[in-house]
């Protein structure tokens, strides 16, 4: 927990030099470290979690917000156009959390007209904590699906089956009016088999596009 701390401390010491004074908005990417299993081809800082210090964690969160606009006063008066949590699996926190995040960033920056996004992985998403997520402020869902095919699901190490994953996404879509997909372009099956991705894409479309269910 302490390692995951200090590199969300390290990070926010690089925001100087990451920001042109000439632009009006701004965007805030707030890290989620944790997951309940590690993807093998992700690369980022991530740690596997089945039981998380929430409190600490949200008092950490608050501690980095509070640094942040004492360091960068200039930024409270650009508009603020989005803030997305990226992770990690940010659908595994409490979204009491993300709640308390969102209102102190509120406290130094208007937050009313902001995309707030949340990735979420499909054997984290359920009905009732997304209903509570979006009570939270979070108004954009994006889902990490990388692919509609079992086998490249199974190729990828993925915990989900592509059922799941469908059903995350009609979940999804019955309470946000906002939601997106990931998917991973270019695996060796796509190599030997152009329609895999190209099957994805349809079904992708179909999901977001229309209010049937499969």
């Amino acid at each position: 927990m302490k390692n995951a701390q200090r590199l969300l401390i390290h990070a926010l010491r690089g925001t100087r030099r990451c920001y042109s004074k000439e632009v009006s908005t701004l965007s805030l990417y707030v890290h989620w470290p944790f997951c309940k299993d590690i993807c093998p081809y992700c690369d980022f800082n991530r740690y596997k979690r089945d039981k998380i210090d929430h409190k600490s964690m949200k008092e950490s969160y608050t501690r980095i917000i509070d640094n942040f606009f004492t360091q960068n006063p200039e930024f409270k008066s650009r508009t603020l156009s989005s803030i997305f949590f990226g992770g990690g699996t940010p659908s595994t926190a409490e979204p009491e959390t993300f709640y308390s995040i969102i209102n102190h960033i509120n406290s130094h920056i208007n937050c009313d007209q902001a995309e707030i996004t949340m990735e979420a992985n499909p054997t984290s998403i359920e009905s009732e904590k997304l209903q509570s997520f979006k009570k939270a402020g979070i108004n954009r869902v994006s889902i990490g699906v990388q692919s509609l095919h079992e086998q490249d699901l199974q190729f990828l190490g993925r915990k989900h089956s592509v059922d799941e994953a469908i059903s995350a996404i009609q979940k999804a879509k019955s309470i946000f009016n906002n939601v997106s997909l990931d998917l991973m372009f270019g695996t060796a099956l796509h190599a030997r088999d152009p329609s895999i991705w190209e099957d994805t894409l349809k079904v992708r479309e179909f999901l977001l596009l229309t209010k049937r269910k499969l």
